[in-house]
């Protein structure tokens, strides 16, 4: 049995497709929330839409709790990594990352990607990106390295490459 999606109620749905206005609840790219352009300012409010945030069968990122499920506007990733570590055992290495949630999961180490001049990857079983914060993106890129053609990590031993080099056109 697979996994159950969230599905927007019919009236939403109805509502979106007919251009009635909703109420806008947004994240930013920074991972702040926003209701109508207003900041959310109650951190336990905060945390607990951090805890739901989901995603549907067709990939429109929803509030999902108890069965309400309601739309919400995501700039750039709904998730973001607070902190990681790594961790050595007879197995080898792995890393945990601490995401805004409160979740705390292993890195995908194949899921690591760099755009926009932040680290991403995918977290929930690969459905849903997540960004790192500054401050771990940072701690994170003190083992970049590089070499002729590349920009990559060098974690659990595996390389992840998250750059070509670009030549520059004169």
């Amino acid at each position: 049995m697979g996994r159950k999606y969230p599905e927007i109620p019919d009236y939403i749905k109805k509502m979106m497709q007919e251009g009635e206005e909703l109420d806008e609840i947004r994240i930013d790219a920074e991972g702040r929330w926003f209701h109508n352009g207003a900041a959310f300012k109650n951190k336990k409010l905060i945390s607990f839409f951090n805890k739901s945030i989901d995603i549907t069968r067709e990939g429109l990122y929803v509030i999902n709790y108890s069965g309400f499920v309601y739309p919400i506007i995501v700039e750039d990733a709904p998730l973001f990594v607070t902190g990681w570590r790594l961790i050595k055992n007879k197995g080898g290495e792995n890393i945990l990352i601490a995401l805004n949630s409160g979740e705390i999961e292993k890195l995908d180490l194949d899921s690591l990607h760099y755009k926009n001049n932040a680290l991403y990857c995918f977290v929930r079983n690969g459905e849903i990106s997540a960004k790192f914060k500054r401050s771990p993106c940072f701690d994170m890129l003190q083992n970049l390295q590089d070499n002729d053609d590349i920009y990559y990590l060098e974690l659990c031993g595996k390389r992840i490459v998250l750059s070509e080099k670009m030549e520059l056109e004169l």
